[in-house]
C-alpha cells in the first residue's frame, strides 16, 4: 500500500513538472491567452528582360535593290527586326515611347506620302509584337505606332509569357513606312532619320490552373 502511495506521488510530481515545462516553454500573458508574433513576407519574380540597344533602318526612296541577309528587297524602309526577350518567371506587359527626328530636309507626316508630294516626307511607324516578325512590316492600329517629332506612347503594346524552362520568351519591334519619290529635290545621304525608343514594363500575375 505505501509503495503504491509512493508510485502515485512520485506520477503526480512528474505530471507537475511537465506542465511546468510547458508553460516555461509558452509564456501565459494572462489565463486562457497567449501573445504569438507573426512574421510575414514578400514571394518577388525575378525580372530579366532583353531589349536592343542599337539598331539600324535604311530609307530607300527610289526602291533600289537591297541586299539584306542574302536577300534582295526594294522597301522603301527597311529595317532589321529588334528582339526583345522576357527571361523573367512571369508575363510582362510591355510599353513602349517613340520619336522621330528628322535631318536634312526631310519632313516627318503622319500618313503615307502622295504621288504629287514633292516635299521629302517620311511616313514611319513601330510595328511590335510577341514572337517572330512578320515577313512585311505593314501599318495595323492594333500593333502600331505612327512616328512624330513628338513623343508618342503604345501602352501595353504587347505582352510576353514568361520564359520556357531556361528560353526566353521573344518579341520583336521594326520600323515600317512609305517615302515621297516625287520630290523636288533629289534625296541625298544628308537626308535622314533618327529614332529614339524608350521600353517600360509591368509584371502581370501568372496564370493558374483551376482545381
Amino acid at each position: 500500500m505505501k509503495i503504491r502511495r509512493f508510485l502515485a506521488l512520485a506520477l503526480a510530481f512528474t505530471m507537475v513538472m511537465g506542465l511546468s515545462m510547458t508553460a516555461l516553454a509558452d509564456p501565459m500573458t494572462a489565463a486562457g491567452e497567449q501573445d504569438i508574433e507573426v512574421t510575414v513576407t514578400t514571394e518577388v519574380p525575378v525580372i530579366s528582360v532583353t531589349v536592343p540597344t542599337t539598331a539600324t533602318v535604311k530609307l530607300n526612296p527610289y526602291r533600289l535593290d537591297v541586299t539584306v541577309d542574302g536577300e534582295t528587297v526594294t522597301d522603301q524602309v527597311i529595317s532589321a527586326p529588334m528582339v526583345v526577350t522576357n527571361g523573367s518567371n512571369v508575363p510582362i506587359i510591355v510599353s513602349y515611347t517613340a520619336k522621330a527626328e528628322a535631318a536634312g530636309e526631310v519632313v516627318i507626316v503622319a500618313t503615307a506620302p502622295k504621288a504629287t508630294d514633292t516635299a521629302k516626307s517620311a511616313y514611319l511607324f513601330v510595328k511590335a509584337g510577341a514572337g517572330a516578325a512578320p515577313d512585311a512590316i505593314t501599318y495595323d492600329k492594333n500593333d502600331s505606332l505612327v512616328l512624330s517629332t513628338k513623343d508618342q506612347t503604345k501602352a501595353a503594346a504587347f505582352e510576353l509569357a514568361k520564359k520556357n524552362g531556361d528560353d526566353p520568351t521573344p518579341g520583336y519591334l521594326a520600323i515600317g513606312g512609305n517615302l515621297s519619290t516625287q520630290s523636288a529635290k533629289d534625296w541625298v545621304a544628308a537626308d535622314k532619320v533618327n529614332v529614339s525608343l524608350k521600353f517600360s514594363f509591368i509584371v502581370k500575375a501568372n496564370t493558374v490552373a483551376e482545381p
